[in-house]
């Protein structure tokens, strides 16, 4: 069994876990030997087209399901509960904690307003002599 933590970001690059020069010093652990997984994810770096990537990420993760060289046991879920009252939040997603606070400048409480009458505003403080 081994820990491996996986960089949660919007493009991930597995490569390092599962590309075949990676058997030997680097970190593909269960040595996974499938040369047309390795040239999907070697494909994936060196392209900058977005849907390309995906579709290559896509092929890797099929052969992945396929051969199954690994067994993944745990990905973090984070749930974060939000009050009715707090308006202007707008999630987008996310990929570390922090990130739950991206807009936080955005976000505001609707509280009444209450107008003060004459009698309780005062120029100067009252002192206790």
């Amino acid at each position: 069994m081994v820990d491996i933590n996986l960089t949660r970001s919007p493009d991930p690059d597995p490569y390092p876990f599962w590309g075949q020069a990676e058997m030997q010093n680097g970190q593909n652990y269960a040595e996974w030997d499938n040369r047309s997984a390795s040239e999907y994810l070697e494909q994936a770096r060196m392209t900058v087209d977005m849907a390309e990537r995906q579709l290559l990420y896509r092929n890797f993760q099929v052969l992945f399901m396929r051969e199954m060289p690994s067994l993944p046991l745990f990905y973090p879920v984070y749930t974060y509960a939000i009050s009715s009252d707090i308006k202007g939040i707008n999630f987008g997603p996310i990929f570390e904690p922090s990130d739950r606070f991206n807009n936080v400048y955005e976000w505001y409480i609707i509280s009444g307003r209450e107008m003060l009458s004459d009698e309780t505003v005062t120029d100067t403080p009252e002192s206790g002599n």
